[in-house]
This record gives structure tokens, C-alpha cells and sequence, in this order.
């Protein structure tokens, strides 16, 4: 059955998608988009927009392949562990390491190529003030501004890609775990929910779990960015303000820390979450199995009872989530402004000139380093909630008692 599907898509998948036939500039530009975009209004105002109107799919973006995919590195991690003499358990995140680290690898180079354009602008920036302030040579600042949207435009057309490539990784990733599941669905005998795993909690690591994939993944190419946002500005700085960068550094590294707290009680109270979301839809599950003996012994009134007890406790923690949030979003906000009076006032301390395009430089790069910074708990906390998600769905794909599907 899966070989005549994945065979049936290609077929279908014969014609080249709209994509996949613009050229470079159309697809650097997304303008490939705008034809569809226009006929799907004019459908829209008519009242005729059908399903056979959306575009044909990009093979890429083809959920077989990605399950097939998936589940061959799923294979490949039994046999290692096997052959290993069964040492090491089975580890879902090697398999979706090794099936996805080529595209990874390609998106980091991507991605240091977006720092580095980002990074240049502001040291245009000093020469285009330094011609203004000098006015021998204004053609050389018109040139340096020039060059600081070109450098933009390049990073930001960059950055758009990395946003295009991760939301198609994304989607490959979720169509893999979903695809997978119900093939171990499919195998798995019923009395085997019996040894700490039900039907709800599959159903829950469909719903949320894997549903994270698709949905943080376009931030993935943001987060590759991060360490660079923070290096690169971080070195020019040094060079330009010596030690009175240090200290407002050492401000930023302060409030960090103190956001990255919040962001470790957010991740254990995000797992407290899922188990109590995992509790109530047992719950519910369960009674809609029972429902004809719910109904014989009117027992409505204490389902209601026990599903109100567990989603108020998931309330009460949703409460606390939030908290640690806006403490870490505050911590973050109150980051670039305290960062750059610190090292100023030093710079101004030690008896230095306070120059423009200095005080130029230190805001641009700071605003660079903050959203390092920024991203910094933002991608811890998406990181630990997605290997939480995947730690939960790899009980079903290596479960002990289930032989891996030819």
C-alpha cells in the first residue's frame, strides 16, 4: 500500500509545480506567487474558488516521500542499536538528525551568509558619517548608504529563504512523525496500551506534539542566525570601545541569565502541562468509550466533575506559563537599552571623545547583540519543547514490542 501511494504521487507529481518551473529571480522574489494570488481573488469575488484551483504541489513538499523517508532512518537506528549489542536504546532525535542534517548544514551556511551582510551595514554606517562630518567627500557617504541597502536587501532576501526552507522542513518533519505513527498504529495490538501508553496520549502527540514542527520551524533559520548576531557585532565593539564594551556586555549577560530562568521554569512547566492535557483527554477518551454505562448509571455529573478538576488545574499552569513568560519578554525588552547606556557612560568615564559615529555604531551593534540575546531563551525554550514532544512520540516509534514495518 505505502509503495503504490508513494508511486501514485510521483506520477501525479510528473508536472513540475509552479515553483518548481519559475527561474531564479521569480523564486528569489516569490514572484511566482503573485499569478496564483490574482486568480485566487478573481475566484474569491465570484464565489468559485474550488479545491482544483490551488496550485500543483512541489515534490518536495510531498508528504510520502517524507514518511518513507523517516521511517528508513527509523529502520537504520534499530539496526545500529542492534549491532551495538543493544548498549544504546533507540534515539528518535539520531533518526531525524541524520534524515535532516544535510538540509541543516545548508541552512547554516545560509544563515552566517545573513549575519555577515547584517554585520557590514553599520560599519558603512561610520564611513557615511565620518564623509558627512569631514565633508570632503560626500559622493564616498552616498556610496556607503547605498551600499547599507544593498547589504539589507541581500540579507533580508536571504533571511525570506531561510523562512521558505524551514516551513518546508517543518511540514516534512510533521508529515514523517504523523505518517509513522499511524503505521505503528496499524501494527500495534490494543492489550499493548495497557503498558503506560493509551490510545489518548497518541492521539495527544498527534495533536500537540508533532503539531510544533510545522508551526516553530519557519523560526528555525532566526535562530541559526543567533550565535552570529551575537559574535560578530560583539568583536567590532571590542575593537572600537575596548573595555567599556565589556561592561555593557556583562549587563546583557546579567539580564540573560535571569530571562534563561524563566525559561528553564517555562520548559518544566510546559511538560507539567502536556501530562495534565494528557490526563483529561484520557479522561474524555474514555468516557466516550463508556459512554452507554456513563449513560446507564448517570454518571454525567462526576465525568463533568473530574474533566472540570483537570482543566483547571491545566488552567492554573497555563497561568504560571504565561508569568514566566512575560518575565522573560520583559527582561529581553529592558536588554538593548540598558546594554548601550552602560557601555556609553563608560566609554564617556574613561575620558574618551564621544563621537557620532561611535554612539551610531554602539546602537546598531547592540541592537544586533540584543536580539541574540532576545532569541536566546526564545530558542531554548522552542528547542526544549520540541524534544519533549519528540522524547514523547518515540515511546510509540521504538516501542520494544512492536517490529519496525518493511
Amino acid at each position: 500500500h505505502r509503495a503504490g501511494a508513494l508511486s501514485g504521487a510521483r506520477a501525479a507529481g510528473a508536472e513540475k509545480a509552479v515553483e518548481e518551473r519559475s527561474g531564479f529571480l521569480s523564486r528569489c522574489l516569490f514572484a511566482w506567487v503573485v499569478p496564483f494570488v490574482r486568480a485566487a481573488y478573481a475566484e474569491v469575488c465570484r464565489g468559485s474558488l474550488a479545491l482544483a484551483s490551488l496550485p500543483q504541489v512541489p515534490a518536495a513538499d510531498l508528504p510520502e516521500p517524507a514518511i518513507e523517508g523517516l521511517a528508513e532512518e527509523l529502520r537504520r537506528e534499530h539496526e545500529l542499536c542492534a549491532g551495538g549489542g543493544g548498549k544504546r536504546k533507540p534515539s528518535l532525535h539520531r533518526a531525524l538528525w541524520r534524515w535532516q542534517r544535510a538540509r541543516l548544514a545548508k541552512e547554516t551556511v545560509r544563515s552566517v551568509t545573513c549575519a555577515l551582510l547584517f554585520v557590514s551595514a553599520p560599519l558603512l554606517l561610520r564611513s557615511a558619517l565620518q564623509s558627512m562630518r569631514s565633508g570632503s567627500s560626500l559622493a564616498e557617504g552616498y556610496a556607503a548608504v547605498a551600499g547599507m541597502a544593498l547589504l539589507g536587501l541581500a540579507g533580508g532576501m536571504l533571511q525570506q529563504w531561510g523562512f521558505h526552507a524551514f516551513t518546508r522542513f517543518g511540514r516534512g518533519v510533521w508529515a514523517g512523525l504523523v505518517g509513522n505513527l499511524f503505521d505503528r498504529l496499524a501494527v500495534m495490538d490494543p492489550a499493548q496500551f495497557g503498558n503506560g501508553l493509551t490510545e489518548g496520549q497518541v492521539l495527544s502527540m498527534m495533536g500537540q506534539d508533532a503539531v510544533l514542527f510545522p508551526y516553530m520551524a519557519p523560526f528555525f533559520g532566526i535562530f541559526l542566525t543567533m550565535p552570529f548576531n551575537i559574535l560578530f557585532p560583539s568583536c567590532v565593539l571590542l575593537a572600537l570601545l575596548g573595555e567599556a564594551f565589556a561592561v555593557g556586555f556583562t549587563v546583557c549577560i546579567v539580564i540573560t541569565v535571569v530571562a534563561l530562568q524563566s525559561a528553564k521554569t517555562y520548559k518544566r512547566l510546559v511538560g507539567e502541562k502536556l501530562k495534565i492535557a494528557d490526563e483529561r483527554l484520557v479522561l474524555v477518551n474514555e468516557s466516550l468509550q463508556g459512554i452507554r454505562s456513563v449513560k446507564l448509571c448517570a454518571w454525567e455529573a462526576e465525568i463533568e466533575a473530574r474533566v472540570g478538576r483537570a482543566r483547571e488545574r491545566e488552567l492554573r499552569v497555563l497561568w504560571l506559563i504565561h508569568l514566566c513568560y512575560a518575565t522573560q519578554q520583559g527582561c529581553i525588552a529592558a536588554l538593548p537599552v540598558l546594554g548601550i547606556a552602560a557601555s556609553l557612560l563608560t566609554h564617556v568615564a574613561l575620558g574618551r571623545p564621544l563621537q557620532a559615529d561611535i554612539v551610531a555604531m554602539t546602537i546598531g551593534y547592540f541592537e544586533q547583540i540584543s536580539l541574540g540575546f532576545l532569541l536566546l531563551p526564545n530558542c531554548r525554550v522552542q528547542c526544549q519543547m520540541m524534544s519533549t514532544g519528540v522524547s514523547r512520540i518515540e515511546r510509540v516509534l521504538f516501542f520494544t514490542e512492536i517490529v519496525p514495518p518493511r
